[in-house]
């Protein structure tokens, strides 16, 4: 990330997610996208903290955010999944959340379900 104010942001965001203050983690990437909206990663991360708010409140508005967020950031997943750790890669597929970022609702779909529930 090259903008230093939006990586501030970004790593701000991780603390309060790290510690499970998902709204406020929400709000810190909000501002890191703000500043570099071309960032697919900060989106990627506030998905997956609107996801975690929308377990605990069950408000589908969360959900649909969150979707909106990962959908911002499928261009560049492969990468995203590159900066996760294993327990997080493991974690995405088995909730399948890869697939619906990769539309994967077809036989080539399924099939990587398949294969990744192992």
């Amino acid at each position: 990330m090259e903008n230093k104010e939006a990586k501030l942001w970004f790593e701000k965001g991780k603390e309060f997610y790290n510690s499970k203050n998902f709204e406020e983690a929400i709000k810190c990437y909000a501002e890191a996208t703000r500043i570099n909206p071309d960032e697919s990663v900060v989106f990627f991360n506030m998905g997956e903290a609107l996801f975690e708010l929308y377990k605990i409140k069950k408000d589908k508005s969360l959900a649909s955010d969150a979707a909106k967020c990962f959908e911002k950031s499928k261009k560049d997943i492969l990468e995203i999944l590159a900066f996760l750790d294993k327990e997080n890669r493991k974690r995405i597929i088995k909730e399948e959340i890869l697939c619906s970022l990769l539309d994967l609702d077809n036989d080539d779909g399924q099939f990587f379900k398949e294969t990744t529930k192992k």
